[in-house]
Order: C-alpha cells, then sequence, then structure tokens
C-alpha cells in the first residue's frame, strides 16, 4: 500500500532532470503522504537497490527508515529529510532543498561463503536465487545530494556532510581524528551549537558562522599527554582549524560549484536585511555565490577520559 512506504527514491537521472510533476503528484494524490524519506540513488543502475542486504527488514524503506532511527546517534555524515521538509525548503526564499544518497558497495566474497552462501537468510529473503542476489551488494548511506530548484545539481561527501550539519545544529554525535606527530588523537563532540550573522557592506554581503563545540577524548594513540593544560589549547587550536577548512570547503563547494544555498544562509539576510531582500530574492543563489563567507570554531576539550597517562606511558614506567 502507497500509505506504507517509507522512502520515495529518485534516480540520478530523473533528479538531475525536473523533479517539480513527481512532487506535484506526491502532494497532489490523497492515497499518499509527505512522511516518507526522500532519497538520491547514486548509480546508473538504481534497480541494485532490490539486490542489496537489507538485514532483517523486510523492505528496502524499512531498513532505510530504521537507519533514520539508529544512524545519526553513531555519524554525522548522512542527513534524513521527508518529503514535508524537502518541499518546505523548495519553496521557502533563501535556501535550498536537499535529499539523502545511497551508493552500492560490493560485498565482501568471504562475508558470503561465511554467512552460508544462498542458504543464508540475510535480506529477509527466503533463500534461494533471491537470497544469493541479495549478498551481492551492501548500501551505503552517506553523503547529500544538494538541489536548486526543481534539479540535482551535485552531491556532498560524508566529511562535506559532516559540515553541513555543524552549520545546520544537527549534530548529535561526530567523531574526530587529530593526526598528531606521533600517533593520533580521537575525539567525540558531546554537543555544538552555531550562529550565523549577516551584514552588507558596500555592496558586499558578508556570512560569519561561529561554532562552539564541545569535545571529549575517546582515545589518546600518541605520547601527548592531553591531561595538561597547554596540551590541550595546542589540541583545541588543531581542532579549530581542522573543522574550520572542512567547514569552509564544503561552503565553497556550494558556492563555485553548486551556486545553491543549502544552507539557507538567505533567510538570515531576509530577516536582517528585508528592504535589500526584494531585490536579492529575484537572484538570490547568484550572490550568495559571490558572498564573503567566514567560519569561527571555538572548541573546548572538557573531558579527557577516566585515565591520566596512556598505557604506553604506564609501561615505560615500568
Amino acid at each position: 500500500f502507497s500509505n506504507h512506504a517509507q522512502v520515495r527514491f529518485l534516480s540520478d537521472k530523473v533528479a538531475r532532470t525536473d523533479i517539480a510533476p513527481v512532487f506535484d503528484y506526491l502532494l497532489r494524490s490523497f492515497h499518499l503522504d509527505e512522511k516518507p524519506l526522500i532519497v538520491v540513488v547514486r548509480d546508473k543502475k538504481p534497480q541494485t537497490i532490490y539486490a542489496c542486504e537489507i538485514g532483517l527488514s523486510s523492505t528496502v524503506g524499512d531498513y532505510i527508515e530504521s537507519m533514520s532511527r539508529s544512524q545519526p546517534a553513531v555519524t554525522s555524515k548522512s542527513v534524513f529529510v521527508n518529503a514535508r521538509q524537502f518541499v518546505k525548503d523548495y519553496y521557502r526564499e533563501g535556501r535550498q532543498p536537499v535529499a539523502g544518497v545511497v551508493e552500492f558497495i560490493p560485498n565482501d566474497p568471504l562475508e558470503v561463503i561465511s554467512s552460508g552462501g544462498s542458504d543464508s537468510g540475510e535480506g529477509g529473503s527466503g533463500g534461494g536465487d533471491q537470497a544469493s542476489q541479495s549478498e551481492k551488494y551492501k548500501i551505503r548511506y552517506e553523503g547529500l545530494a544538494a538541489f536548486k530548484g526543481d534539479q540535482l545539481v551535485g552531491y556532498l561527501n560524508g566529511v562535506e556532510t559532516r559540515a553541513y550539519n555543524y552549520v545546520k545544529n544537527n549534530i548529535r554525535t561526530s567523531l574526530l581524528t587529530l593526526p598528531l606527530e606521533k600517533g593520533y588523537t580521537a575525539f567525540m563532540v558531546d554537543h555544538s551549537k552555531s550562529k550565523t550573522q549577516v551584514a552588507i557592506e558596500n555592496g558586499q554581503i558578508k556570512i560569519t558562522t561561529t561554532i562552539k563545540v564541545a569535545l571529549a577524548a575517546l582515545e589518546n594513540g600518541g605520547e601527548l599527554d592531553i591531561t595538561q593544560p597547554d596540551s590541550i589549547k595546542m589540541l583545541e587550536k588543531r581542532i579549530n582549524k581542522q573543522l574550520e577548512d572542512e567547514i569552509v570547503a564544503a561552503i565553497r563547494k556550494t558556492q563555485t560549484e553548486f551556486r545553491s544555498d543549502i544552507f539557507g544562509f538567505g533567510i538570515y539576510v531576509h530577516s536582517r536585511y528585508p528592504k535589500e531582500w526584494q531585490e536579492l530574492r529575484k537572484d538570490w543563489d547568484e550572490h550568495y555565490a559571490g558572498a564573503n563567507v567566514r567560519v569561527i570554531v571555538d572548541s573546548s576539550i572538557e573531558r579527557t577520559g577516566q585515565i591520566k597517562q596512556t598505557l604506553r606511558e604506564r609501561e615505560g614506567e615500568k
């Protein structure tokens, strides 16, 4: 039944042409609703999605829907947008819509053998040819599809999508690995908060986004003593630089390649400069492409873990 659909998939080919007729039908028909997720299949053969593993789920849609409830708690490299939110962004001035993305990756042949071949129950199938087909591919749900009006204009990868979520205040959990001269240090983001300010000076649009990030150390794989104040300050500066570079790169990509304001900076301009917006709104995405965007990250390492020394340091003392 159509009302039981959890996800509506768009092929890359359809999304790049004109999705307006598709959404006109989805919104007009009383048989359908606005709850299903909108996902773009980034593959030349979108029908391959029906030959992918879906675990214990009965359908591919159920598999993606269950992923939307669990994945944001462990990674921030994806987005889950339903039809209602997509259409709101489509109609709203100053923001362009985005959608989730799925890709297919070949399964590990060793996993297929160890799982029992065609007799495996993976994918919710009953065995035989259908089961063996379902073991050929896995679904990778990562990144986002950026739209401009009713057309797909490009994709952001996982790291760029994480930057998008920082700006949009969509971070639930994020893991950061900071390379050091000897080893590395891994952190988990406890919480983050972004604030955007805009200004128009001498005809130039200036956008400043400040992001405050609270971190907890997960692993210290180097020789640095992360409990010392000097070490903490050094790590915070390097984290600030790493996140700033990632976020600026993602914004620049939407300005130069997509020329599409998926971040919604135009909404802030509309709110602060309502009179000027009447002229800017006619071609906002082009104005956004030439805007001066600045990103400031202010991180703080609030927890360094339950041990002070690394295991290597303790071993050296012995």
